[in-house]
């Protein structure tokens, strides 16, 4: 389809450029693993290995050290402990009928020590991301300084500026629904390694995102354990992060007459042109 002018839309996607920099971890020491432990929130959630945040913080001096030669060692093995990767999920009721299963919302809860070797390696994981440009732009979701505040700017600004040069806007509100559990793992990888994180580290979040079960808990009652083969841990600190990796490239399109925003698995699609049959088809061509 032509332009009012005669010139052809220009619909290309342009390729992305992967980093030569490598993510590395660096070892933890007793002060970082005691001011984490100090920063969790205590809460009555006990996860399979019976210990609370609670009891975590009474004995910090007694088991601060060992954390972290598990720490230390899981780093330079590139494993992830098992025994962290088991997670029991409590359905909590929400509103509407009790005897509908969607009227409740799965609380998984993870081993509190799980949360000290997680906190260690999204730091350092976050900083490597952010410090090299690597999350794009226009993603406002999880990240430090950032609020859906400023998603809502950038799409209101937009959509001013455009109508103000007298040119027609349209924008289409895209949801994911259980956005977490739809990450297939292997692409998760795959983008992991583009991204710069190979070697070591990435057989650490390989082994984080593997051999993984959880329980459902109702009352007293304990289910039997069963494996978890696609999506990110629900109730974990790397969730969000990993989320983040696996939809950037998305965020980063770059799309001619047009422009995405997120926040997190929200996003939005702002498409303009000077008339609305160009905007339409242009609509049109993009979710196709």
């Amino acid at each position: 389809m032509d332009d009012e002018d005669g010139s052809r839309l220009n619909f290309a996607y342009y390729p992305l450029h992967y980093p030569l920099n490598s993510f590395v971890l660096l070892n933890t020491d007793i002060f970082e693993v005691t001011s984490i432990i100090n920063s969790l929130k205590n809460t009555n959630s006990i996860g399979f290995d019976g210990i609370s945040i609670k009891i975590l913080k009474q004995n910090k001096e007694t088991i601060a050290s060992l954390l972290v030669h598990i720490c230390n060692l899981s780093f330079n093995s590139g494993t992830f402990p098992n025994i962290f990767k088991k997670s029991i999920v409590t359905p909590v009721y929400k509103q509407g009928d009790k005897n509908i299963i969607s009227n409740y919302r799965p609380i998984s809860i993870l081993p509190a020590m799980s949360k000290i070797l997680e906190r260690i390696i999204n730091k350092q994981l976050v900083k490597y991301l952010e410090s090299n440009n690597l999350l794009a732009n226009n993603q406002y979701g999880f990240r430090k300084q950032r609020s859906a505040t400023d998603a809502v700017f950038d799409l209101v600004d937009g959509v001013v500026r455009h109508i103000d040069d007298g040119e027609k806007c349209l924008a289409i509100f895209l949801d994911l629904a259980k956005a977490f559990d739809t990450v297939s793992i292997p692409i998760l990888i795959q983008k992991l390694e583009q991204l710069g994180i190979r070697g070591l580290q990435l057989q650490l979040l390989k082994s984080y995102l593997s051999n993984r079960h959880q329980s459902v808990k109702i009352g007293n009652v304990i289910s039997r354990a069963l494996p978890i083969n696609h999506g990110v841990p629900q109730g974990s600190i790397l969730a969000p992060t990993l989320f983040l990796i696996y939809i950037n490239e998305l965020c980063k399109l770059n799309i001619a007459n047009g422009k995405i925003m997120s926040f997190a698995d929200d996003t939005v699609l702002m498409i303009w042109g000077r008339s609305w049959e160009v905007v339409f088809y242009s609509s049109s061509k993009r979710i196709q």
